[in-house]
């Protein structure tokens, strides 16, 4: 069986490139490759995340914790989440922004104050938005949440995917995030965390799994 798919990197092997590409692959080919994909995406963040020194910096306001992709190991493209949680102070985030501001290869910030935000799918909470052109001059994503205590009963969804997302549902996730991150409504109406539960609560495969469990919620992709 063969599939089409976009990525940003040559399959199956072979130097990485920022260029996208459409060729037909097997589909062990295609999982060998995001798997290799992702390993070095992941390598990527953490040496963009020491260039910055965005953790040590942030560690003067608090715990920074790395979520998302990054820390679940289903990377796809070049994103990272960062939360810092605790008393949001407003001080701390303008000064983040200063020091982010002065970064050699930063071509943009976006700051928000998402506190009174009523989107189920915004955090509460002031946010950094960072364009970075990282160490392989390659243009990196990351998004910084200053966000309050977690309420007792409020949701960890983080914790909950990392403690159930099994090596074999991983690899899942990777599929359909590879198809989906090259679509329209991805990060309008459709988010990874549809597709985390999707796989993790839902059984879901592939991509034909996943347009399947949107339809049950009246949704599509």
């Amino acid at each position: 069986m063969y599939f089409s798919i976009n990525s940003p990197f040559p399959f199956p092997s072979g130097r990485f490139s920022a260029t996208r590409e459409r060729t037909c692959y097997t589909l062990p080919m295609i999982s060998e490759a995001l798997v290799a994909q992702q390993r070095a995406l992941q390598e990527e963040a953490h040496k963009v995340l020491r260039a910055l020194n965005l953790p040590a910096f942030l560690a003067r306001y608090g715990t920074p914790t790395i979520v998302g992709s990054v820390a679940l190991g289903t990377m796809t493209w070049r994103d990272i989440d960062i939360e810092l949680r605790g008393p949001i102070d407003e001080n701390a985030f303008w000064q983040t922004a200063q020091y982010l501001i002065k970064q050699p290869s930063l071509v943009n910030l976006t700051l928000m104050d998402y506190r009174m935000s009523v989107n189920p799918n915004t955090p509460k909470g002031l946010y950094i938005g960072i364009r970075y052109d990282g160490i392989l001059d390659t243009r990196w994503k990351i998004d910084l949440w200053f966000l309050g205590e977690r309420q007792q009963g409020e949701p960890d969804f983080h914790a909950w995917a990392k403690a159930r997302m099994t090596e074999e549902q991983k690899m899942d996730c990777l599929a359909i995030k590879a198809v989906v991150g090259t679509l329209p409504a991805y990060g309008e109406t459709i988010y990874s965390v549809d597709i985390y539960r999707a796989v993790i609560e839902g059984g879901v495969k592939d991509i034909k799994g996943f347009q399947q469990y949107l339809k049950g919620q009246r949704r599509e992709v």
